[in-house]
């Protein structure tokens, strides 16, 4: 009786490693722009403060951790394919720049929504054992700030929340992913929704 308990034990423990988060690495995400669709005649600047890390590791409530590489080459991608064709240039900088629009970005800061927990309690010869599965999203909070000829316009102090939702760890990349791209949409209808301040700061 014993022996079954610690075979059960061990396969559980088997179950739970192979379920291991998978770490993101170099990615760009497809933004979805339409509804805000914009169309500007200038050079847009992006600006990612040295404080928004390279590496770092997502954790959840139930202290796993997802690792992510790469992070400041992937936002890169992402933000200039979001703007690239509303744009006649998209660069990037290490200080807003003169002329034109600058979006500049100070902190990201990527956490899990906690969208719902179902419990289960499986009893294997007498032994109760209770497993918890957590639904998850990606929520990103993000500080930065529109420029229009060096000139600040507008702060962002927003907070995002990404539309896919999972249980297995196993997907957290892809939920993360999709934060990312929430963000950059979201980063998107600032600036399309700012289009007349910038337009009469000229």
């Amino acid at each position: 009786m014993k022996r079954h308990s610690e075979f059960f034990f061990a396969v559980l423990l088997l179950s739970l490693a192979a379920c291991a988060p998978r770490p993101v690495a170099l990615f760009d995400t497809e933004t979805y722009t339409k509804p805000y669709e914009t169309k500007f005649e200038d050079t847009l600047t992006i600006v990612l403060d040295e404080a928004i890390p390279d590496h770092f590791f997502v954790q959840d409530v139930g202290l796993r951790k997802m690792e992510v590489s790469d992070f400041r080459k992937s936002l890169r991608l992402s933000l200039f394919y979001t703007f690239e064709n509303s744009f006649r240039e998209v660069r990037f900088s290490e200080t807003p720049a003169p002329n034109g629009l600058t979006l500049q970005l100070f902190r990201i800061r990527p956490f899990w929504k906690l969208e719902n927990i179902d419990s289960d309690v499986y009893v294997v010869e007498n032994v109760s054992v209770n497993t918890n599965t957590y639904y998850l999203s990606s929520l990103i909070r993000y500080d930065g700030a529109l420029y229009r000829n060096g000139k600040k316009v507008s702060i962002l102090d927003e907070e995002v929340v990404g539309e896919k939702i999972v249980n297995d760890k196993r997907q957290w990349n892809e939920a993360f992913k999709d934060g990312v791209k929430e963000m950059c949409e979201d980063l998107y209808k600032s600036l399309a929704e700012d289009q007349e301040t910038f337009m009469t700061r000229k």
